[in-house]
């Protein structure tokens, strides 16, 4: 369990959240509001996971778009054709 911690600490500072607690309770509760009230729903392991690799996957792909205009940038030679990030 401290394992875990540990890599949900690393991921949480990686992600610029405020602390590992954060983290969790956006990858393991929803908020629902109904009637003006605001309430915290636990999520199952299965939508916790779903959670999880939505985030992984929107990471990755900021990177991805990133890596793209950085590469573009040092093989810019001024001719068309080159690499364009996706979306």
């Amino acid at each position: 369990c401290d394992d875990a911690r540990q890599w949900l600490g690393a991921a949480a500072a990686a992600a610029g959240c405020e602390s590992a607690d954060d983290l969790s309770a956006a990858l393991c509760t929803r908020q629902i509001c109904a009637r003006d009230e605001w309430y915290t729903v636990r999520l199952t392991v299965e939508q916790a996971g779903d959670s999880r690799d939505a985030l992984a996957k929107a990471l990755y792909g900021r990177l991805f778009e990133w890596l793209v205009v950085r590469v573009n940038a040092c093989l810019n030679t001024g001719e068309t054709g080159a690499l364009k990030p996706a979306g």
